[in-house]
């Protein structure tokens, strides 16, 4: 039986061969380029956007502060509350900014002040009731009007002392006080001056006021000289009191700035001395001098 011959694919044959398999691999490769640049074409043409940066927060019109200071004498408009005793004084102020501007009242703000008083019993006009050591509560509500750089405060103020047997449970009285700003015109050497004037709603009385408070700081630390001098008309200090000059003020108050994070408000402490030279036939009291030491926290947000 004859067997069938395979011969030598002929040298033209294999080089035809060899070309076609070429041919199909470069097609091969191109086709897979083509895939992998597709995506990568399509998302050039399109330029990727900057995310927009977040709009900073429009400050809040509300504002305060919180603490306490702690005294060896509580003093009011010169008239001693506690004889010789100590006494902590919590206290809180709101504030709201109503308005503000460029006209001529270029800043209006709301405020609420929240005082109480704490001595040791057996203090002169402390208390004998249930609760001994509470003196005496504060709510004065206010509005400030700002033009440039004076600041007229009017409030009205609500004294209400529970435990104080023979005395008026409660005093009411209107308040104006005028401050300028020297900061801008003295530099270091500002006063910071202000006058006061309260009338009397419940009963007959009024009080005038100057101070001053010059100071400067450095660094976290700073250092004031608050000097006041009151007159009191129409027995403003109480039944039995006469009319004139009741008391000259004068002192030194350190403050000190901790390094505690803005986002938990700013903490300040003090301490200060101030001497009272006075009339005790006008604000009442036992003596005519007097000398208060006082220290405190307050919390400012």
């Amino acid at each position: 039986m004859a067997h069938a011959v395979l011969k030598e694919p002929s040298p033209r044959l294999r080089q035809t061969t060899k070309t076609l398999h070429t041919m199909k691999n470069i097609s091969s490769a191109s086709l897979l380029a083509a895939l992998v640049a597709f995506p990568a074409m399509s998302f050039a043409g399109t330029p990727t956007k900057a995310a927009p940066a977040p709009a900073a927060p429009e400050p809040s019109i509300f504002s305060g502060d919180i603490g306490f200071n702690a005294m060896t004498s509580s003093y009011s408009r010169g008239s001693i509350l506690g004889n010789h005793g100590p006494s902590i004084i919590p206290y809180m102020d709101l504030y709201a900014t109503a308005y503000e501007g460029t006209g001529f009242i270029n800043k209006i703000v709301l405020g609420l002040n929240v005082t109480e008083y704490y001595m040791r019993p057996g203090n002169l006009y402390a208390g004998t009731g249930s609760h001994k050591s509470w003196y005496e509560n504060d709510f004065i509500p206010s509005i400030a009007l700002t033009a440039g750089k004076f600041t007229l405060t009017e409030s009205y103020h609500v004294y209400e002392t529970p435990n104080a047997p023979g005395r008026n449970s409660t005093f009411t009285g209107l308040n104006s006080s005028l401050s300028f700003d020297d900061g801008d015109l003295m530099g270091a050497f500002a006063l910071h001056p202000s006058v006061t004037y309260m009338q009397k709603v419940s009963g007959h009385g009024n009080y005038f006021e100057g101070a001053v408070g010059p100071g400067f700081s450095m660094g976290n630390v700073g250092v004031a000289f608050p000097m006041a001098i009151g007159f009191n008309g129409d027995s403003f200090g109480g039944t039995g009191t006469k009319s004139g000059w009741g008391y000259f003020s004068y002192g030194v108050k350190l403050t000190y700035t901790l390094p505690v994070p803005k986002k938990y408000g700013t903490w300040t402490a003090n301490t200060g001395l101030t001497a009272y030279a006075k009339d005790k036939k006008v604000v009442g009291g036992t003596s005519d001098s007097d000398l208060v030491l006082s220290g405190g926290l307050q919390v400012a947000f």
